[in-house]
């Protein structure tokens, strides 16, 4: 569980994955501070009295991908489970998790089924724009993914064998959050790689938890924010593996409802909102494509 200041949630998070089914001798917790300033260190302390299965690393670099490679070195287990700060997972989570690779010795990696919890209402204006929203609600039914662009685990939920970060490598620490840089793609860096591989990633229903939507996400600065590093992860994602592919065709396949956005247009007779949002996700796009390279 990588966190970075967020103590305020960190401990309901770490009330539910310490109370799993699965006894506590047979699993470790590992919380990496990422060179937080609040009280993330005395609270994980203050735990650890009642939990010898929970450790605590910090890992002074800023950025996600190399907060998830520390716990990675640091972890003992075969099998290596992420989850995020701000979850509430089932009891049975856990357990759930190694069911699916006990049941399918192929498999390499397995994502679990999120949910979205919001602790405040969701304003109107994030209802057209879902894909801010981490959440990895394929149903109720067990399957295999095999292509990226129809689905693929998201950090909130997914483990690996030990062996697969061996056999594809580690999160890339170009891409994942940077303190306030809200940088994506590390996730999909990685799956693209594995699901090169037939049945090799599972999605397993039963390994359920929640996603607990804070307030500050829904603020219009933080929105904002949000689409403009969108946007540059989008950029850098295309500048290392998709520079062969026609530019404008990917950005419109990447970001729903580009194909009808009109910039100039947009400026003078329609200035909505989401076309405000289509500008800055571009902008952060070439930010990152063409100057920050």
């Amino acid at each position: 569980m990588a966190t970075f200041n967020r103590a305020s949630y960190l401990g309901r998070s770490l009330d539910t994955i310490l109370a799993q089914s699965l006894p506590l001798r047979h699993y470790e917790v590992i919380v990496v501070d990422n060179n937080s300033t609040d009280n993330t260190s005395a609270l994980v302390k203050d735990l650890q009295a009642h939990y010898p299965n929970l450790r605590y690393v910090f890992e002074g670099t800023p950025g996600l991908s190399h907060a998830r490679n520390r716990g990675i070195a640091e972890a003992v287990g075969d099998i290596i489970c992420f989850v995020d700060d701000d979850i509430v997972a089932d009891k049975g989570y856990l357990e759930n998790m190694l069911a699916a690779f006990d049941a399918h010795p192929e498999v390499e990696s397995v994502g679990g089924r999120v949910l979205i919890t919001s602790i405040a209402p969701i304003h109107p204006y994030l209802a057209h724009f879902g894909w801010m929203v981490t959440t990895a609600d394929f149903g109720d039914k067990p399957f295999f993914f095999s292509d990226p662009k129809q689905g693929f685990p998201l950090g909130v939920s997914m483990a690996f064998r030990r062996e697969v970060f061996q056999k594809y490598g580690l999160f890339n620490s170009e891409f994942g959050r940077k303190k306030e840089r809200l940088l994506a793609h590390e996730e999909l860096d990685l799956f693209e790689r594995i699901l090169q591989t037939p049945n090799s990633c599972y999605y397993q229903p039963t390994a359920l938890l929640d996603h607990v939507l804070m307030p500050e996400r829904f603020s219009i600065l933080y929105v904002v924010r949000w689409h403009f590093w969108f946007g540059a992860s989008d950029g850098m994602l295309h500048s290392m593996r998709y520079f062969e592919e026609p530019m404008l065709e990917w950005i419109i396949e990447r970001r729903p409802g580009l194909g009808e956005f009109r910039p100039i247009r947009s400026a003078f007779k329609k200035i909505t909102f989401a076309n405000l949002l289509h500008s800055i996700y571009l902008l952060g796009f070439f930010w990152a494509k063409f100057w920050k390279r």
